[in-house]
């Protein structure tokens, strides 16, 4: 990759994270945005548990 490509993509990766930090911090979405993450964690784990007994 060129420099103008890496630069690029570090941008585009700074714009997301800012966008996630205002959705995680902002008074209007947090709440949603953390029941979201927490739910996907609580999802993704108990997929992990049953994988790891059945398999």
């Amino acid at each position: 990759m060129s420099y103008f490509d890496t630069f690029i993509v570090l941008t585009l990766l700074e714009d997301i994270f800012k966008g996630v930090k205002d959705l995680a911090t902002s008074p209007e979405t947090a709440g949603c945005f953390w029941g979201i993450v927490v739910g996907l964690i609580v999802v993704l784990s108990t997929a992990l548990l049953l994988v790891s007994i059945v398999g």
